[in-house]
């Protein structure tokens, strides 16, 4: 994948900071940690957008108070909420529709989605460890925010892409780095040139069968793009849009399209067995055969791992994927999928 960043082309830079002990990059340097990091992030990303949606889905009757009650506000689920209000100095605001609730979300999606080194070059080494890092990220926007625009805690009322396109511009070149939507620009053109066969096994959902899983999660991952390119307000605030108030911006009929078509592509049932998610544009036959080798694949992986780390015969504990069929009978498709790729089955390696 020759329009892939070339990492290879970095590793003069790294060794060049490595011996002249600049900070971060060699041993015994001073380890800089961010009070939070990605997982608060994440959660404190998906709760307050589930919390706008409820507060809208109830026709703003419920409270912060109701959402305590349900044990939804718990310190995992507010952290980063709490440190963004302590930094910015604001006061927790009225309800969950609330620009600073906007910006905040807003915030979050720009820290857990860094530009540098994908799928743009990396051109500024010294910071490349910081620029990545969803937390110290998080921490730069918001002081960035503090002492450069305060006024933008009132950026955010009508939840727009013209909205996110403004503040994100702005927060960006705060901290000296590429948008979330320049990225997505980016990675929807290498989908319609470069990536053009992979998106058409993605339509089919009939993927190669070299490095299949890989080929799966990137397809998704561009068709995730390509829709965020075209509406990053939903992305960034679903829960706004996913009410269908809104008169004008997204229908719900295109909230309800993009959610069906960006969901998990497998969930696990009521008997914990884990089933293939069902698609209306997608044949149902190509998503379960696609599901078997998905897993299948996953099944090699581990037997590679415990080939290169671990002592002692292969385990093949694979129970936690399915019950439906005995155990020798997975047993015995997981190494006839080993023979396949590496040209040997595991029951001929001896113990030495």
């Amino acid at each position: 994948m020759v329009f892939l960043p070339d990492a290879r082309k970095w590793e003069r830079e790294f060794e060049q900071l490595n011996k002249n002990k600049v900070f971060g990059y060699y041993h015994g340097s001073d380890i800089r940690l961010s009070p939070i990091g990605a997982r608060e992030i994440f959660e404190g990303q998906a709760r307050f957008s589930q919390l706008q949606y409820l507060y809208l889905s109830s026709g703003r009757k419920m409270s912060w108070d109701d959402f305590e009650h349900a044990g939804m506000l718990s310190q995992l689920y507010r952290e980063a909420f709490d440190i963004f209000l302590k930094i910015l100095d604001t006061p927790w605001p009225g309800t969950p529709e609330d620009s600073v609730v906007g910006l905040f979300l807003l915030v979050c999606d720009l820290a857990i989605n860094p530009t540098d080194g994908f799928p743009f070059d990396l051109y500024h080494f010294p910071s490349f460890v910081f620029s990545v890092d969803p937390g110290i990220r998080f921490l730069m926007l918001c002081e960035s925010i503090k002492n450069k625009n305060p006024n933008l805690v009132n950026s955010i009322h009508g939840y727009t892409k013209e909205e996110y396109l403004e503040v994100s511009e702005i927060l960006c070149g705060y901290i000296s780095c590429k948008t979330p939507y320049s990225a997505s620009e980016k990675l929807s053109d290498w989908a319609s040139t470069n990536c053009k066969e992979l998106m058409e096994e993605d339509n089919s959902f009939e993927f190669g069968s070299e490095n299949l899983p890989v080929r799966l999660l990137f397809a998704r991952f561009l068709r995730f793009q390509q829709d965020k390119f075209i509406t990053p307000e939903f992305f960034c605030w679903p829960g706004i849009w996913s009410v269908g108030e809104r008169k004008a911006g997204i229908s719900l009929e295109n909230a309800r399209e993009l959610f069906e078509a960006h969901k998990a592509l497998f969930c696990d049932g009521l008997d914990g067995d884990i089933y293939p998610s069902t698609f209306p544009d997608k044949d149902e036959k190509s998503v379960q055969n696609t599901f078997n080798s998905f897993y299948f694949w996953n099944m090699t992986y581990d037997m590679t791992r415990q080939w290169i780390i671990q002592d002692g015969e292969f385990e093949y504990n694979f129970s936690w994927l399915t019950s439906k069929f005995p155990k020798s009978e997975v047993t015995t498709s997981v190494r006839n999928q080993f023979r396949d790729v590496y040209g040997v089955d595991p029951s001929a390696f001896q113990i030495v």
